[in-house]
């Protein structure tokens, strides 16, 4: 088993405090980036990350995974710094459908 870590002198930033309705993902950037998805009542169910945020969403969208009840949030990074801020956050928040180390 491993750990992954980051930088000692990096900080990650808080998660983001406003989400945006599942329709709203039309709002994110298309650039690489840690999402966030809540449930309709606002707990947190997934953390993922992906090269293209607007484009991860609006699959989700249109194949069912992401309702209009929905809520979706984003934090950009860098390429390279993806997986870090992903298992980061996954540790941090512990998503409903996430674990540290697997995602469903």
């Amino acid at each position: 088993m491993f750990r992954i870590v980051a930088s000692p002198d990096f900080s990650y930033p808080d998660p983001p405090v406003e989400a945006y309705l599942g329709t709203q993902y039309v709002l994110a950037p298309n650039r690489p980036g840690v999402y966030f998805i809540y449930d309709k009542i606002g707990l947190l169910l997934y953390v993922g990350q992906t090269k293209r945020i607007k484009g991860r969403l609006s699959r989700y969208y249109t194949e069912g995974k992401l309702s209009k009840g929905h809520k979706v949030a984003w934090l950009e990074f860098p390429v390279a710094d993806l997986i870090y801020a992903e298992a980061y956050y996954t540790g941090k928040l512990r998503p409903h459908l996430c674990k540290v180390g697997f995602c469903a």
